[in-house]
């Protein structure tokens, strides 16, 4: 089982937080503090609540064999910064070896500033000349974070990167980097006329850096042919769409890694992306990443996708929490932790929980071109406070699935879990629905009931529904989900960690979520065998597994 982490954290004017969850730092930064040295300095008085509930990330993760492939740049002629002491790792050291490298076309930077953390102070932005290969390569210190930050000080970018580049970099931190106005791209501008060049970005750490009246305010990345993020921290980034990141017409693989705190003007307040070519992003990969204490003013909190079709987007083993929506005071338009217009969207096995939006959902707001399909996902107490639903709100007809997904205590103004317009094509197996509520004294789950997605093995006669609905105060709760469904109490428990990856709301072995389940994955939001699937299992996103059935 994983190890749970319970901390409430304020960070007021002396806030510089660090907390150990198991094997993982983990590090809060309140909004406007600059990171100056190993004790920064705080910049405002801005209070801010996080709360972490476990262990963002794991030092062993599911997802390890995504870990980009560097040794193609390890033996690459190696430019040093440094020569073993701090005061020789400056930024004219590290302007020449980059200005060396360039005139090369490739190169590998490699940084020997002693034993302690260091900064180098910019005075400007570090260019990397078209179609350079470039490796820059800095090291952890035994907390597993970068030994040596690349600081803008508030004042300016720190790489520009230009076409058909090749360019890895690892174990760095970039801080206080801000793009002048009308610029995108706080930390990283990489930008192509046509899709091409490659950027890895591996164990980093991305920290109040800011596109001020632009995008991305850590990366910003424009039909770039390969974007690989592992294993990275981006937190406290502002731009007024894509507050960590805005990735145009870009191929990515985001994965093992963390977003807290990033805010935006408009959307996305993590990641912003947009694509409208197939043929550059079919598919787009978020795998095992934690989004917390996220903003946005319009939609997105978290993650904003304006896709077009047949552009997928696969979210699989991510969290969601405490994100939030500020503004859309009509409550009409997109919300959602991750909101996604066009495309078709993959979202497997994760979790969104305690997240809060003043417009239409406050968890999932969907919009697309080919529908989507939720598998194993749990959603609790997301709340959205002037809109229609809390959990998922879809407006488009295309043909959608719901699979052994778990709707807990989620509330809306008018519906506490779902509200569609597609009645005649949403279909919902192994699904439970408690308590979703429109008020203290009232639930009511769906605005419709949809379609039954189970297809019954064995005698159908006898089966009544593939789904769970329970409500405190069921006579408030009529309107069904689903035909005929099963409206018995499963006793969820509250969402922890129960082993795997994300969070998920337990069930006991005899819980009435038991063998309702049909049609079911073959596995649960933890990764454990579902023995029974596809024709009998818990409804929901967690199966029960019994001592004995661990034993054989």
């Amino acid at each position: 089982m994983g190890v749970e982490c319970v901390k409430r954290i304020f960070i007021i004017a002396c806030g510089w937080l660090v907390l150990s969850c198991g094997d993982f730092h983990f590090e809060a930064l309140s909004t406007g503090q600059k990171v100056d040295t190993g004790e920064p300095e705080q910049t405002d008085t801005k209070e801010a609540v996080v709360v972490v509930k476990h262990k963002p990330v794991p030092q062993d993760s599911l997802f390890d064999g995504d870990k980009p492939d560097l040794d193609g740049y390890v033996e690459l002629p190696v430019q040093q910064v440094g020569n073993g002491t701090a005061d020789s790792c400056d930024e004219g050291t590290l302007r020449q070896a980059i200005t060396a490298i360039n005139s090369a076309g490739e190169g590998k930077i490699e940084f020997h500033c002693g034993n302690q953390f260091h900064r180098i102070l910019l005075n400007g932005p570090l260019i990397i000349n078209p179609g350079v290969r470039i490796f820059v390569s800095g090291t952890l210190n035994d907390s597993r974070k970068p030994d040596v930050a690349l600081d803008g000080r508030d004042e300016n970018p720190i790489f520009v990167i230009g076409e058909e580049t090749d360019v890895a970099i690892e174990r760095m931190t970039f801080v206080n980097a801000q793009r002048e106005l009308g610029s995108d791209g706080g930390a990283i501008r990489v930008v192509n006329e046509t899709l091409g060049g490659k950027l890895i970005l591996s164990e980093c750490v991305f920290k109040h850096n800011t596109a001020k009246d632009k995008f991305g305010g850590a990366v910003y990345a424009e039909q770039l042919l390969e974007l690989y993020i592992y294993r990275s921290v981006f937190e406290d980034n502002y731009a007024v769409s894509g507050g960590a990141l805005f990735l145009y017409e870009t191929m990515f693989n985001i994965t093992n890694s963390y977003f807290i705190g990033n805010f935006v003007d408009y959307e996305g307040g993590a990641i912003f992306m947009e694509n409208a070519d197939a043929e550059v992003a079919p598919t787009h990969l978020l795998r095992g990443n934690w989004f917390s204490a996220n903003r946005a003013d319009e939609g997105g909190s978290a993650v904003k996708a304006q896709q077009s079709e047949p552009v997928d987007l696969v979210v699989e083993q991510c969290e969601f929490e405490s994100n939030q929506v500020d503004k859309d005071q009509a409550g009409n338009s997109g919300g959602g932790a991750l909101s996604m217009s066009g495309g078709r969207l993959l979202l497997d096995s994760s979790s969104f929980q305690d997240n809060i939006s003043s417009a239409n959902s406050a968890a999932v707001w969907v919009n697309s071109d080919r529908g989507f399909e939720i598998v194993n996902c749990t959603f609790y107490n997301n709340e959205s406070t002037r809109g229609l639903c809390g959990a998922l709100y879809q407006s488009d007809k295309n043909q959608s699935i719901i699979r052994n997904a778990t709707f807990y205590q989620n509330r809306g103004i008018e519906y506490g879990a779902i509200y569609s317009v597609n009645t005649d094509g949403l279909s919902i197996s192994s699904t439970v629905f408690v308590n979703n509520i429109i008020d203290p004294f009232a639930s009511r789950s769906c605005n419709a009931t949809f379609l039954e997605g189970a297809n019954f093995a064995g005698d159908e006669a006898q089966r009544v529904s593939s789904n769970i609905q329970f409500a405190d105060n069921p006579a408030s709760d009529r309107a069904l989900c689903t035909p005929m469904i099963n409206q018995s109490n499963p006793n969820l428990s509250p969402p922890q960690k129960n082993g795997g990856f994300v969070s998920t709301c337990g069930v006991t072995g005899n819980s009435s979520a038991a063998g309702v389940g049909a049609d079911c994955a073959d596995n649960d939001a933890r990764g454990e065998e579902r023995v029974d699937a596809p024709d009998k299992c818990y409804a929901g996103a967690y199966e029960y597994v019994s001592v004995s059935s661990l034993d054989n």
